[in-house]
């Protein structure tokens, strides 16, 4: 693996920074990073309130290591936004599905024949397992960091959720009831990461002050609740292998139980090649935390394992 240069912000220019037209005519913003001979396409899926520029650091690292890669912010965030989609907003959970497969078609009409990885972080890595209901066999292999865990009880969480937005003003509306159900509302040095210096520049990222509204959080309880049921997925590639990569003291993940459920919950589905690495004094965000060259280099090493 190529040295991982410590610095902040990002070393590698996109050579294109535009926007897709989906199907419905919206404006989807992305940022593609081609390798001349690259091993393979990766894939990445930003978390919740998050935007592309934040994984700039980590594509650099994968450019230099010979992987193009291709990044899109979703529906509501970063720049992929519009009058009908302000920050904050997802009409639903399937929609930024269709905005996935049509980042993956172009990057591989771009480069055809190259293997996909697809990464995804945090709300990405509910997104990408909900990615493989249907285009399991787009990818070669699938990494997800700050794994969310399956919940018992979402279903519960769902039905309360409908209730609320009936008196909170729909899908645009704001309420306190369904917003409390996320675990986003605790403070971000119990739960984001050690990283002090991190957590006083995260304040300052003007793209990510804003808060779920209604749709967001039910599209993303949805993707929650189809963990949990293996008839929504068609299982074309049951053997492509998936790796978690998350922080010991990460609570999204529920910990050693948590990962076993996502394990468990994979497996019912049909997805037996499930492996974890759990980084010691880490939290959620582990690729921001101080010791993120170790994260870097085990994302690299899994992807060269895989695709050298």
């Amino acid at each position: 693996m190529k040295k991982f240069i410590e610095q902040e912000g990002s070393l590698t220019t996109p050579i294109l920074n535009d926007y897709l037209n989906t199907r419905d005519g919206f404006k989807l913003s992305y940022a593609y990073f081609p390798k001349e001979n690259a091993k393979a396409i990766v894939q990445l899926i930003p978390g919740a309130l998050e935007y592309k520029e934040r994984y700039f650091e980590l594509i650099d690292v994968l450019n230099e290591n010979g992987y193009t890669c291709i990044i899109s912010d979703t529906r509501g965030h970063g720049h992929s936004v519009s009058d009908k989609y302000p920050f904050g907003h997802v009409d639903n959970a399937g929609e930024v599905l269709q905005d996935l497969n049509l980042v993956t078609d172009y990057a591989k009409n771009l480069q055809p024949n190259l293997p996909v990885a697809l990464l995804g972080h945090s709300l990405g890595s509910l997104l990408a397992r909900n990615y493989l209901m249907q285009n399991d066999d787009k990818i070669d292999l699938l990494l997800l960091l700050g794994t969310v865990a399956p919940v018992s009880i979402i279903n519960i969480g769902i039905i309360i959720s409908k209730l609320a937005m009936l008196f909170t003003g729909g899908n645009y509306g704001h309420s306190r009831i369904i917003s409390g159900l996320s675990p986003m509302n605790k403070p971000p040095e119990k739960w984001i990461a050690y990283n002090k210096q991190y957590l006083l520049d995260r304040n300052s990222e003007y793209l990510m002050k804003f808060n779920f509204d209604n749709g967001a959080c039910y599209s993303t309880l949805e993707l929650v609740r189809n963990l949990a049921q293996p008839k929504r997925y068609q299982v074309k590639n049951p053997s492509v292998p998936i790796y978690s990569f998350s922080g010991k003291d990460d609570p999204i993940t529920g910990g050693e139980k948590g990962l076993e459920n996502t394990k468990n919950a994979l497996s019912k589905i049909g997805y037996k090649n499930f492996y974890k690495k759990v980084y010691p004094n880490m939290m959620h965000e582990i690729i921001k935390e101080e010791n993120k060259a170790v994260v870097f280099q085990d994302i690299v090493k899994v992807l060269d394992e895989h695709f050298v």
